[in-house]
């Protein structure tokens, strides 16, 4: 029989290197699902349907009112801070006297422009060595000295010690 022993490591314990291997290691890990959930749930709550995007080279924001563009702006207003962008867009548009049907798809894409930076700063959020950081402390990561991941040998070890002690109580 062989013993092997790894320390593993919390990221706080890791010296400065380790740490940078680990934030390479887990640079996308945030936004390896529907990262983008979140702010599709938000649009739809106001009325607005968000069918896609693209934050690279086309870098745009695709979508429509669910019901109309006055019960959008409305629903926005009621639920969005008056700092925010898409409060400002739909605080003018209310106050537009003879809206027409041009003025309400100028202001369903200035909607959709202020989603996308919306959908931009939350990518970068997630992806930032902040982000990063949020995600790997309260889930307890483990890391290797340098910084690898540490959590699949923590996982595998106590299996192996689950399935040797069944072994030996039967």
């Amino acid at each position: 029989m062989k013993t092997i022993e790894i320390a593993l490591y919390e990221f706080e314990e890791l010296t400065e290197n380790g740490r940078e291997k680990a934030l390479q290691e887990y640079a996308y890990f945030n936004v390896d699902d529907d990262w983008w959930r979140n702010v599709y749930e938000d649009a739809k709550m106001v009325g607005i349907e968000l069918n896609s995007f693209d934050l690279y080279r086309s870098n745009y924001c695709n979508g429509d009112f669910i019901k109309n563009a006055i019960s959008c702006a409305k629903l926005i207003c009621l639920n969005h801070g008056e700092n925010t962008e898409t409060y400002k867009i739909s605080d003018k548009f209310i106050n537009c006297p003879n809206v027409t049907e041009d003025d309400e798809l100028n202001f369903r894409d200035l909607l959709l422009g202020a989603y996308l930076k919306l959908l931009k700063h939350e990518y970068e959020y997630l992806t930032s060595e902040e982000g990063i950081i949020d995600t790997i402390k309260p889930n307890d990561y483990l890391f290797m000295v340098d910084g690898s991941k540490g959590n699949k040998l923590e996982r595998l070890a106590r299996t192996i010690k689950v399935s040797t002690k069944d072994k030996t109580n039967q």
